[in-house]
């Protein structure tokens, strides 16, 4: 494996049981043009019955296209797609709706359907043409909606719920959609910290097999099994976590500085710097009460008030190229400068003084 690295953990919480077992799904080979404009390049990959899989990748490398080529909405021009043992294209449309379960980037809200409504229409794959809604499909839709924690929302119009509301409810149409693999478009687009969390666990505990476009690395190495680097329509590495986020792959394909940042027992973290600027750049340093801001260990004496640990809160801090660095951390009464270097020996960030 290039670099040098400590292996992290790499397991995950048991996942939901949603519905039907989950199916494999394989690209093998697949080409996709808009027009005249070949966008992606035979492309080949592999997602394990149950896995998530994310692919990762600068704007206008591909990654949405090549997606749209597996919720067939772009015929590819060659190769195939295949889930569990059928090819997607060669499906009837509710067949293939049985199978696979969309979640866009931009859904549509310019309509006035509450979001029961919305989560229902993941039944139609399973109804005949003007069926009404059976007692089964009501409490498929109510067991979705409370599986997403979305039930209070259910008359509400779909339009006006935010975006981290929006796609709970287009993962609950999913789910009662009973598909065997979730395709997601950059589902954490535009939301705040706390709803990319969120959002991403629901994901990992649906356990259908899923691929997914994401934008964040760190929240890639800590959520996917596999992960896809695509550049230029084409897969440039294809595998696990650990042998695919490391600076040396990603640096090229970037054009940033890449810093990977080992932590004990967990997946690793991932500082990204602008090639025009210092190699080092700025960067939040976090920490909580009893430790030290730039570390997030125990206080040291000098970060202590009369024997008891000052409650700190966030560091912000810069290095020049000489290691050297200034920042402020707000304590719970007053605002103190503290200063930071980084040891040459142990990488570890420590405080001089508080």
């Amino acid at each position: 494996m290039p670099g040098d690295y400590p292996e992290f953990d790499t397991a995950k919480p048991a996942a939901a049981d949603t519905g039907p077992a989950p199916l494999s799904l394989s690209l093998s080979g697949v080409t996709v043009a808009v027009g005249s404009v070949e966008i992606c390049s035979e492309v080949s990959l592999e997602v394990d019955a149950g896995q998530v899989v994310g692919i990762i990748g600068p704007n206008g490398s591909g990654k949405t296209t090549l997606l749209r080529s597996v919720y067939r909405v772009l015929r590819p021009r060659l190769g195939r797609v295949v889930v569990g043992e059928d090819d997607i294209w060669e499906l009837r449309p509710s067949e293939a709706a049985r199978r696979i379960a969309v979640v866009v980037q931009e859904p549509r809200s310019d309509f006035e359907f509450t979001v029961r409504e919305v989560v229902a229409m993941g039944r139609s794959p399973h109804q005949s043409a003007f069926a009404r809604e059976s007692a089964e499909d009501r409490d498929r839709v109510d067991d979705a909606l409370a599986h997403v924690s979305i039930a209070e929302l259910a008359q509400r119009s779909f339009g006006t719920l935010s975006g981290g509301e929006k796609q709970r409810a287009l993962i609950a149409r999913a789910l009662v959609q009973e598909a065997r693999v979730l395709i997601l478009d950059e589902p954490t687009n535009h939301l705040d910290i706390r709803y990319q969390l969120e959002v991403l666990d629901l994901i990992r505990g649906v356990g259908v097999t899923t691929l997914m476009s994401i934008h964040d690395v760190n929240l890639a190495a800590e959520y996917c099994d596999r992960v896809v680097l695509l550049h230029g329509g084409r897969i440039q590495a294809a595998g696990p976590v650990e042998t695919v986020l490391l600076p040396e792959v990603l640096e090229p394909v970037f054009g940033v500085r890449v810093e990977r940042v080992a932590r004990a027992g967990g997946r690793p973290l991932y500082w990204f710097h602008s090639r025009a600027h210092s190699p080092i750049g700025p960067r939040s340093l976090i920490g909580h009460e009893g430790t030290s801001s730039c570390t997030g260990r125990a206080a040291p004496e000098h970060c202590r008030r009369d024997g008891v640990p000052r409650r700190t809160g966030i560091a912000i801090g810069w290095l020049s190229d000489e290691g050297e660095s200034r920042g402020q951390t707000r304590f719970r009464d007053n605002w103190s400068c503290i200063g930071l270097r980084r040891s040459k020996v142990a990488e570890e960030w420590d405080s001089n003084y508080c």
